[in-house]
């Protein structure tokens, strides 16, 4: 965004696959896009996938208590993350306790109580740390 605007924000990012990094002068940038329009059209795609993102990270916020934001959450890295075999939905990203805890804004002791919760139920399993939803519609049924 600092490239797009001038104007920079705090921030913190956590990659949670490997990844590379580079860094691009913003005069650099700017002739790009001056010479490409396919590149705006997919950076206008980010966006508006971001800004889906945030409206969903705020509706996951008014949600009443940590087990629906956990719900939420899981039901959403399965949407981005999700491959279907015959188990049911592996979220296809090797995630801890405290990423998800993070990620809906409650305590770790917390997600590991929801998720074992869930797993009495029969609705995901967890292998290692990949979680499998076997009922992804029982988490859905209270979004």
């Amino acid at each position: 965004m600092a490239l797009l605007d001038g104007k920079t924000a705090p921030a913190t990012v956590s990659a949670m696959e490997d990844c590379r990094v580079a860094s691009v002068a913003s005069s650099d940038f700017h002739n790009l896009l001056m010479k490409h329009d396919k590149v705006v059209r997919q950076i206008i795609q980010v966006l508006c996938a971001r800004l889906r993102q945030a409206w969903g990270d705020l509706q996951k916020l008014s949600y009443g208590s940590a087990e629906a934001k956990i719900r939420a959450g899981l039901l959403q890295l399965s949407r981005k993350y999700g491959v279907t075999d015959a188990r049911g939905t592996i979220i296809n990203l090797k995630i801890t306790h405290q990423e998800v805890a993070e990620m809906v804004g409650t305590a770790r002791e917390t997600v590991t109580r929801t998720l074992a919760s869930l797993h009495r139920q029969g609705i995901l399993e967890i292998d290692g740390r990949r979680i499998i939803l076997l009922k992804p519609e029982a988490l859905r049924s209270l979004e």
